[in-house]
């Protein structure tokens, strides 16, 4: 029905806020959403921790505070970033694969941050009721019309039906167009706020016309013979001109990006493409022969995907050799050593990845999970350890809560054991296993203890939401 199609037009505004038109670990790691088929989000302590350094110093200059904001990765191969609420910018792979140096990726973000500061999501909720209102007096006028053409009957009626399903079609029209004209100031404004940022940070804009450049070429074909007042978007070659104008006014405009933060950039983009592409793919973008640490990070992870765990060895030992303390080579050796089942041999690789990263729940849970699977039983505790710190550094990764509760099964602490089952059930959105393990985990605690009343929480949350 018009109807359907003008809400799902609707709802596409609202999930945009995005910077492009879109037609149509490792220790990468994959999450999928109960009863969704297919993973949603990746996950991976080197690439997050990039884009937080990549971001910080944005969101401290649009005044927005950067430990209430996160960064999420989407399993998506097209270019996009959008912003879905006032703390969350969610970035697709594609844009990851795509953006060319730090400085572009950055600008991407700024963009995404401008959103955020400009409070452009609660403020389009507000002009989406507007829409909403105008589209329901155009029903309702139309509906009036249907039914005085329904009364009077024959050539009469019948053209003014036609006359109340033109008013619907209008009202309908008048709405989406109303609502796409606000978006696209919205976003010409998330322009402007993201090269005020990068100046404020001593950065240059460059990077961001450089992407919207690219996009110009393609939507050069892609909306040929659209109508601009239908697009959500403002086209892509007048935010190329307003930007390059206020890029070039800069101080910074020729600044570049520092040879660290290029040589991580480069190997993050190795990383997303050695495992998420073919390796034919990979082949060619890299070289079969290279000796590059981009290409030999690319085979690494391409090997990783196809569980060709020894060549995924025999390149982050070579890549150890000219960087012997890095340590997220030394957490993609452990998780190799891993899932070849060789947990004992991935511990001290595991190790020194911790010790490089303290604060990475992700890369402590995988050591957790290797000091679980070993064959010494005197690594149950620390196992334990390990895992209840990675889930209070990272809440929300789910799989930490799996092996902590087995860890606690393997102890015979059942009452804990079934807590973390029901704490990953709750985040991978299984409601009702959730509050099964939970009642279990309740009845097994004593009353008013700590599991009790977390259990409890677990509880009373399912039952207010299902």
């Amino acid at each position: 029905m018009k109807h359907s199609h003008f809400i799902q037009k609707i709802i596409s505004v609202v999930l945009c806020c995005a910077l492009a038109f879109v037609p149509s670990v490792l220790h990468i790691q994959t999450v999928q959403a109960q009863g969704v088929s297919g993973a949603l989000v990746v996950r991976d302590a080197e690439i997050e921790a990039l884009l937080r350094d990549y971001v910080r110093p944005i969101l401290r200059a649009a005044g927005v505070e950067a430990d209430s904001t996160e960064i999420i990765i989407i399993n998506d191969k097209s270019f996009n970033a959008f912003v879905a609420d006032g703390r969350r910018i969610f970035v697709n792979l594609g844009t990851l694969m795509e953006t060319e140096t730090p400085n572009e990726l950055i600008g991407v973000l700024a963009h995404e941050t401008g959103h955020i500061a400009g409070g452009h999501l609660s403020r389009l909720h507000g002009q989406m009721a507007s829409a909403q209102t105008m589209m329901i007096v155009g029903m309702l006028l139309g509906a009036g019309a249907l039914a005085a053409g329904a009364a009077r009957g024959g050539q009469t009626g019948s053209s003014i039906g036609d006359a109340g399903a033109g008013i619907m079609m209008g009202g309908q029209e008048t709405a989406l167009r109303s609502l796409l004209s606000y978006q696209r100031s919205e976003e010409m404004a998330a322009d402007s706020s993201g090269a005020r940022y990068l100046e404020a940070t001593g950065q240059s804009a460059m990077g961001m016309v450089r992407v919207f450049d690219r996009l110009s070429q393609t939507q050069k074909y892609q909306l040929r013979n659209s109508d601009p007042y239908r697009q959500s978007h403002p086209l892509a070659k007048d935010r190329v001109s307003a930007l390059k104008q206020v890029a070039l006014q800069s101080p910074y405009v020729n600044v570049k990006d520092s040879p660290d933060l290029v040589r991580r950039h480069n190997l993050m983009r190795a990383k997303v493409r050695g495992y998420f592409n073919e390796r034919e793919t990979v082949t060619n973008l890299y070289g079969k022969q290279s000796a590059s640490s981009d290409a030999k990070y690319a085979r690494a992870l391409g090997a990783l995907k196809d569980r060709n765990y020894a060549e995924v060895v025999r390149e982050t030992d070579s890549l150890l050799k000219s960087e012997p303390n890095n340590s997220y080579f030394h957490e993609l050796r452990g998780q190799a050593l891993l899932e070849r089942g060789q947990p004992d041999a991935a511990l001290p690789s595991l190790a020194r990845a911790v010790a490089g990263n303290p604060k990475s729940g992700l890369i402590r849970g995988m050591y957790g999970q290797a000091l679980l699977s070993s064959k010494n039983s005197a690594n149950l505790s620390r196992a334990i350890n390990e895992l209840e710190k990675a889930t209070q550094l990272d809440a929300k990764h789910a799989a930490n809560y799996r092996f902590l509760g087995q860890a606690y099964g393997k102890k015979g602490d059942i009452a804990r054991a079934t807590l973390a089952i029901a704490n990953e059930a709750m985040l991978t959105g299984d409601m009702e296993q959730a509050r099964m393990q939970a009642n279990r985990a309740r009845s097994l605690a004593i009353k008013g203890s700590a599991i009790w009343v977390k259990a409890d929480d677990i509880i009373q949350t399912t039952n207010k939401r299902y």
